[in-house]
């Protein structure tokens, strides 16, 4: 006998998928003798409506139940298990590498942030300005209030003048100088633009230390003065602390 699509569609309707069971298809019920019913075709005429009686029509009704519960088993096979499979080596394998892909990236993603908010930091800090030189090193030694070295470079303070040796002030001058950017401590030099010549080999420059300007501290605490003949070209005449004219 051969099932055709139909058929399956009309047993999948009537039956909801496959079951260890149908009601009233129990031990009592022949399983061989249904399948020879499914081949003996229709049975002859019986009396009572349509030619059966109401008793065979239920025991009809219940062995067509068990004709097609039969048949679907036996087309159907073998039931298969719910239980999903385990998952394969190459699928953990992937699995473990998109993790550590992940993972390297967020340390990425984190490195690069230091280093820009490093940066940052570093930007809103003293700096040198314009094309001219621009040096950083420890500051070796202290010549007066407006000189000093800076490695191996002596600088001179840019539009500001203090008292010379033996004049008043001088001293304290040199004193002021030497807390503000002592021996060992590390300095930028941003040299002068309007200035680059020099004065006797020296560089003219504003330097910072500890993020003060020591040009403008020299200014505000009484101990240098401006030297306002150089305020025409020095690059930093226009900054405030100078009190250019």
């Amino acid at each position: 006998m051969t099932a055709t699509r139909r058929d399956r569609e009309e047993m999948r309707e009537l039956l909801g998928g496959r079951s260890d069971g149908v009601p009233g298809c129990g031990s009592s019920m022949n399983g061989n003798h249904e399948l020879q019913r499914i081949h003996e075709g229709p049975s002859s005429k019986k009396s009572g409506v349509n030619g059966t009686s109401p008793g065979r029509e239920a025991d009809l009704g219940t062995s067509e139940r068990c004709r097609w519960s039969a048949l679907l088993l036996e087309l159907r096979g073998p039931a298969t298990s719910a239980k999903q499979p385990a998952a394969s080596p190459s699928m953990r394998s992937r699995t473990s590498k998109k993790r550590f892909f992940f993972a390297v990236g967020l340390l990425l993603i984190l490195a690069i942030a230091i280093v820009v908010g490093v940066n940052l930091v570093a930007f809103r800090g003293p700096h040198c300005r314009g094309m001219a030189a621009c040096l950083t090193g420890g500051v070796t030694y202290i010549v007066d209030g407006d000189t000093l070295d800076v490695g191996s470079t002596r600088v001179r303070l840019a539009l500001v003048n203090t008292p010379e040796v033996g004049q008043a002030g001088y001293l304290e001058a040199k004193d002021f100088t030497s807390q503000t950017c002592p021996v060992g401590a590390q300095a930028l030099v941003d040299e002068d633009d309007g200035q680059t010549a020099g004065s006797y080999g020296r560089t003219i420059a504003v330097v910072h230390c500890g993020g003060v300007n020591l040009n403008e501290a020299l200014l505000k605490s009484g101990y240098a003065e401006l030297v306002s003949y150089y305020c025409s070209v020095s690059e930093f005449a226009d900054q405030a602390w100078t009190d250019c004219p």
